[in-house]
């Protein structure tokens, strides 16, 4: 994992293992959450700095900012949720506020293919600009993580081709994001769809269940014969 110095709270070799309970593994999950979110703020200013001078803002930033190494189950979705939840539900207030409640109610409620392409470009749009904010370049993209696409290793490199590297980073986690934005609405459609397919497939298995074995079951119960 590199240079553990900078991890605090004991994390050092991560929070498995007996060493930490659910409790505080939710609660480092919570910490971890809110430092990568301070870090990436951090990160976004150092490598204009860095990409400018070049300068290595960024590797001092990497090297002695605090972090919680969390890598248990509990932990890990906790940190997820503050990281990327929090500031995004915080982002769609602050989105409502600049387009008014009127016209959002609008695009929410809006229903066929223009409401729904309404309702992708209204969360697309929020994941976009909030994902590269709160997104350390230690973080990697879906496609990344699934072996799909190349990881950049920016932690070797320095100066101004590290902050090009962070931005770029940063910005296929926004793009990423938009894309997860987007579908939002597309698999509701779906999964809206699926269930009332699902609904009319069961309805004659219900039905037949009913007739077999409920109302016998009733009927008997209803003349005290048990």
């Amino acid at each position: 994992m590199g240079d553990k110095r900078n991890y605090i709270l004991g994390t050092r070799y991560g929070t498995k293992g007996s060493d930490f309970n659910k409790i505080e593994q939710f609660s480092l999950g919570v910490a971890s959450g809110g430092l990568k979110i301070a870090e990436a703020i951090l990160e976004l200013g150092a490598g204009f700095v860095d990409y400018a001078t070049d300068s290595n803002l960024l590797t001092y930033i990497e090297e002695n900012f605090p972090k919680i190494n969390v890598d248990d189950g509990v932990g890990k979705f906790t940190e997820l949720l503050v990281q990327y939840g929090v500031p995004y539900i915080g982002a769609t207030k602050i989105a409502s506020r600049l387009v008014g409640l009127k016209k959002l109610d609008s695009i929410t409620k809006s229903t066929g293919a223009s409401g729904v392409a309404k309702r992708m470009g209204y969360y697309g749009g929020i994941g976009v600009v909030t994902e590269p904010i709160i997104t350390t370049s230690r973080d990697k993209t879906l496609g990344q993580t699934f072996g799909l696409t190349a990881n950049p290793n920016i932690s070797d490199m320095t100066g101004r081709a590290r902050a090009a590297a962070t931005f770029k980073q940063k910005g296929m986690m926004g793009l990423e994001a938009a894309g997860v934005g987007a579908a939002l609405p597309v698999a509701g459609v779906a999964a809206k769809g699926a269930l009332i397919g699902a609904t009319k497939v069961a309805k004659p298995a219900v039905q037949v269940l009913d007739f077999a074995v409920v109302n016998p079951l009733s009927n008997v119960l209803s003349k005290g014969v048990i």
